[in-house]
């Protein structure tokens, strides 16, 4: 199994590639589809090998570019049972802003969004928490990682790999740790997923935006903020 980071406008997706079937966790921003069927000819693979997309959470920069994948080639789709009417008509969320600065960007979001061409995909599954993604062929489960929306969904591979969205911001400057994300509607219930996903046995963690990281990594900053023992 290999996993390729595919970066975009707002935020990255990531590639599954296994033998026999490939997976997308996020289809990304408008016009993030012609990235990722790029990306999966470059592999020598074929887009008809797409078995299934899952979206973290059914924000703009992680299923906008869904219809247009859709468009290009067939495959299921899934997301929390929360977000599944978003991600099929369309609509548009977004999450408070937790990080100073980001007040005026979540305003601007807010009332911009009302004019993008936002297209509905068509059926979502809707996935709960513990769901087996071996009936698709991927090793790994979901799990519902509530924080940055209610409707979060993180994938953790039987590897230890977790593929996490925007439950945490990743390695990026000036810090280089990881982070709570600039938007959150539940800063501690956050937290608890990634106590959550590191007592599952979680060692490498994915992020939709900036670097990857690892569970000693995750934990420092858990200690760092006053939620894990030092």
């Amino acid at each position: 199994m290999r996993i390729h980071r595919l970066r975009g406008l707002m935020a990255s997706t990531h590639l599954i590639e296994t033998d026999s079937a490939l997976f997308l966790i996020d289809a990304g921003f408008f016009g993030h589809a012609s990235t990722i069927l790029r990306a999966i000819r470059r592999l020598g693979r074929q887009p008809q090998e797409l078995r299934l997309v899952l979206i973290t959470h059914a924000h703009l920069d992680h299923f906008g570019g869904l219809a247009g994948l859709s468009d290009a080639v067939a495959f299921e789709t899934a997301c929390h049972p929360d977000h599944v009417c978003t991600v099929e008509r369309g609509g548009l969320l977004v999450s408070p802003a937790v990080r100073l600065g980001w007040e005026h960007y979540v305003q601007l979001a807010r009332h911009t969004m009302g004019w993008l061409p936002v297209r509905g995909t068509g059926p979502v599954i809707p996935l709960k928490d513990g769901t087996d993604l071996s009936a698709w062929g991927l090793p790994g489960r979901v799990v519902h990682t509530p924080g940055h929306s209610a409707g979060c969904l993180s994938v953790l591979l039987d590897d230890g790999t977790a593929l996490v969205g925007d439950l945490v911001q990743g390695k990026r400057l000036p810090t280089l740790v990881p982070e709570l994300p600039a938007m959150a509607e539940d800063t501690t219930r956050a937290y608890a997923s990634w106590e959550r996903l590191l007592a599952m046995g979680a060692t490498r963690f994915l992020p939709a935006h900036a670097g990857e990281f690892t569970a000693g990594e995750l934990l420092a900053t858990l200690r760092r903020d006053g939620i894990a023992a030092a």
